[in-house]
């Protein structure tokens, strides 16, 4: 029994060792620091639940942060990390705000430095001219709506509306009709 307790303790005491490095390098970095949040959100032995219930109690209770946030964090560290590896790329990567490196996240990476180039002859560089460059260089994959025949009832909103019939107060079947 007593063994069993030692062998406890030590584990915990790892677990909170780990947790306090994982801490003070986000601490010591940044919070930008994407490798360090997916590391201890992966980490299998699950450091965070010393402390806190699950990871989105972590986030919120440790960063004031949700989960969400994160990783909002770690897209825009991931685009602003790749991009300062391209020579065409590097001298403005450090300077892009956490806006315009997110927009540009949700570019394909074959994509990005046509895009940003195409971005770069507005005249301010933008979340919102990386979208609208996007919009300009990736074509729309979403499917256009087809369509509604004429002879189709639409409601409100333009939706086909719901033909209801009349119910049987005893038995709520729907009444021929």
């Amino acid at each position: 029994m007593e063994s069993h307790e030692v062998s406890l303790r030590v584990k915990n005491l790892r677990l909170q060792q780990k947790l306090d490095w994982y801490e003070s390098e986000i601490e010591k970095r940044g919070k930008a620091l994407a490798s360090i949040f997916i590391q201890l959100r992966d980490d299998k032995e699950k450091p965070y639940l010393r402390t806190h219930a699950n990871w989105e109690d972590y986030c919120q209770g440790r960063w004031n942060m949700t989960p969400r946030r994160i990783l909002q964090i770690v897209a825009a560290d991931n685009v602003r990390q790749l991009l300062a590896y391209d020579p065409e790329t590097a001298a403005i990567a450090p300077a892009m705000n956490e806006g315009q490196l997110r927009a540009l996240s949700t570019v394909p990476p074959e994509k990005r430095i046509e895009v940003l180039k195409e971005a770069k002859k507005a005249p301010k560089l933008t979340a919102r001219t990386i979208k609208e460059a996007k919009a300009r260089i990736i074509p729309s994959t979403k499917p256009a709506k087809p369509p509604t025949p004429p002879e189709q009832n639409l409601d409100d909103e333009g939706e086909p509306a719901r033909i209801l019939h009349a119910r049987c107060p005893h038995c709520g079947r729907p009444m021929p009709g």
